[in-house]
């Protein structure tokens, strides 16, 4: 790693020097990613990955390009831009690194568009189809580390689509957890998509509700170690849901001490300027307002973190905080607020509708029919 690093810095400083090379636009860009991420310099991260973004169409030849879009918008911009705006920069990558030869950049902008769209609110009957589209380029192309990880979120959205049997284990049509976990994930090459499947399980439960099932597994997963790729700025949001409703459920100690670490993180990387979790934010507050018992502080927050997500497009978060907010109304066993629970459920059934996510809706028909059937 090391070793790494110095020749980055070596060939960023011979670009200053002699003058803009292929090889330049990744080496810029990975000194933007490491100022960033590992040293904690945010703006001076976005300076250079502008820097690389800037020399695109200034080199003798394209074949880095799709590389430097992959670097920048995997690892800077998708986090400090909104994600749903960042999808298409990882399709010019794709479209770049095909036109170039460059399969494997290309590869894998693909996927991380997929990834933004679903994570960005995209439809996710949209993101199902691109999925098909795309699946069988990939497999053309022998991309078998990057087919995996696709499947894996391809999975996911087709258990919220309701296109399988299951909710959080993901197995269906596109991949089988079992023999995930028994057989690739042990392995070498499987070890680098451990994190990944953990942040889909997290995902999973945050949506469906199965909070029991996703507060374990984010203890589990709970470590200092952070990844730096866009799609787990979200990861926090997703534990801290389960492990909120958790803390509210049973007031155990060891919940309330993990929800409130990845609210912190959460609230760090607000300041750092990571605009995506903005709303994520506000619905954690709420979370902890409701926890500490703060019921009207909680209620103002749960309705404005409904208002951002669907400022910000987040259709999915919208639904969620409406959810949760009803959910938070119904355990006051208050009987007079048990008419706006209804109306929040109703609107988090439209929202998780709009997403298509048929699965949830249906478990939320069944679960509040009995209230439902008064209205």
């Amino acid at each position: 790693a090391n070793m790494t690093l110095l020749i980055n810095n070596r060939m960023v400083q011979w670009t200053l020097q002699y003058g803009i090379c292929d090889e330049s636009l990744p080496a810029i860009s990975m000194l933007g990613l490491i100022l960033m991420h590992n040293m904690g310099k945010v703006k001076e991260g976005i300076k250079w990955g502008e820097t690389a973004l800037s020399m695109l169409g200034k080199t003798q030849t394209n074949y880095t390009e799709s590389k430097t879009i992959l670097l920048v918008f995997t690892f800077i911009h998708s986090w400090i831009y909104p994600i749903a705006s960042t999808a298409e920069k990882f399709m010019d990558g794709y479209r770049k690194g095909m036109k170039a030869g460059e399969t494997e950049q290309a590869s894998w902008n693909i996927a991380n568009y997929s990834i933004a769209q679903i994570q960005g609110g995209k439809s996710l009957d949209i993101v199902n189809e691109d999925f098909l589209v795309y699946e069988s380029q990939l497999d053309s192309l022998k991309k078998q580390e990057i087919l995996l990880t696709t499947a894996m979120w391809w999975q996911a959205i087709r258990n919220l689509l309701g296109l399988s049997d299951n909710t959080t284990v993901l197995t269906g049509d596109k991949m089988d957890e079992e023999n995930f976990l028994k057989e690739l994930l042990p392995t070498k090459s499987g070890l680098s998509h451990r994190q990944g499947f953990g942040l889909i399980k997290s995902f999973l439960c945050a949506y469906f509700g199965e909070h029991e099932l996703g507060a374990k597994i984010a203890i589990e997963r709970d470590s200092n170690n952070r990844i730096n790729s866009f799609h787990f700025q979200f990861d926090p949001f997703y534990r801290g849901i389960s492990l909120y409703a958790m803390a509210q459920k049973t007031e155990k100690k060891y919940f309330k001490k993990h929800a409130k670490r990845v609210h912190s993180r959460l609230q760090t990387m607000l300041k750092n300027g990571f605009v995506n979790v903005v709303h994520q934010l506000k619905l954690l507050d709420a979370e902890h307002a409701a926890l500490v018992g703060k019921k009207d502080h909680a209620s103002d927050l749960y309705r404005e973190a409904s208002i951002l997500a669907i400022r910000s497009g987040f259709v999915q978060d919208a639904a969620l905080s409406k959810e949760r907010y009803a959910e938070f109304l119904l355990d006051s066993n208050d009987k007079s607020v048990v008419s706006d629970a209804i109306y929040h459920l109703k609107e988090a059934i439209k929202h998780y509708s709009q997403w298509g996510a048929n699965a949830k809706v249906e478990i939320l028909n069944e679960k509040y029919a009995s209230l439902f059937i008064y209205t």
